[in-house]
């Protein structure tokens, strides 16, 4: 799963789409607690969010 599915993801369970990457860190947290993501699809998926979250944060 990357990112994209992940926003899906979040859009189909929550009804609205995601306002924040703090939201969407959270959310993917949640989905590996629960086992709908493996580790190495959440680390991946948190690494590219804080990439993200370091280059918005840096405009």
């Amino acid at each position: 799963m990357n990112v994209h599915e992940l926003k899906e993801k979040f859009m189909q369970k929550k009804q609205y789409a995601v306002e924040s990457l703090n939201e969407l860190l959270v959310f993917a947290k949640q989905a590996y607690i629960r086992n709908e993501i493996n580790v190495n699809e959440y680390r991946s998926i948190v690494r590219e969010l804080e990439s993200q979250k370091s280059i918005t944060s840096a405009e």
